[in-house]
């Protein structure tokens, strides 16, 4: 009986070893499989983490770009503001010299060739009528007539049947704003498709 009382302590003991054994080498492996995914997920979140910097930056560098462009187009804006006020100072003075009937001239010279040639008539203010006079001399097939929406600045308007060519100074300066205003915009997308990465 002590025999079997032996062997049963025995068996007992040999299983609880193996038990032991078995719960030590799982728990080996939950330790390494814990282990591994514990790194995976720290691998993870280093990689997101890392994904999520270069978006920040990617981004970061996209505004200051675009501010950058707004900041230049602002400039260049702010000096043909510059550029056209002072051509209008400048006319306004012209107004009043003695060079005035031949800018005059040149502008109906223009204005006849945009409207085809021919006879043609000159819309001017009443109170350049003078300086128009002596433009148009010399010029033959010209009626000088009255301008009746007469805004602000000088210069004179040529008619040739339907065609008209507006060459009152406040016309011509938006012409030439609204050119140079889009030479300014094709400057600055030339600029962006160089800044690109």
């Amino acid at each position: 009986m002590d025999e079997i009382i032996e062997r049963i302590g025995a068996d007992a003991a040999a299983e609880a070893e193996a038990i032991r054994r078995e719960a030590e080498a799982g728990e080996e492996q939950i330790l390494r499989d814990g282990r591994a995914a514990s790194e995976r997920e720290a691998a993870e979140i280093m990689a997101e983490g890392r994904r999520e910097a270069a978006r920040q930056r990617r981004k970061a560098i996209a505004q200051a770009r675009l501010s950058a462009r707004a900041r230049l187009r602002a400039c260049r804006e702010a000096g043909l503001d510059r550029a056209f006020e002072e051509a209008e100072r400048r006319i306004a003075a012209l107004k009043d010299s003695d060079e005035y009937p031949a800018v005059l001239r040149r502008l109906i010279l223009e204005g006849r060739e945009v409207v085809g040639g021919g006879p043609i008539t000159v819309l001017c203010r009443e109170e350049e009528r003078g300086a128009v006079v002596v433009a148009c001399s010399r010029i033959e097939g010209v009626t000088i007539a009255p301008l009746k929406d007469d805004g602000p600045g000088g210069g004179v308007v040529v008619l040739a049947g339907r065609s008209r060519c507006d060459q009152r100074f406040s016309s011509r300066i938006a012409r030439m704003r609204e050119g140079l205003t889009g030479r300014t915009a094709a400057i600055l997308f030339g600029e962006e498709r160089h800044d690109r990465p």
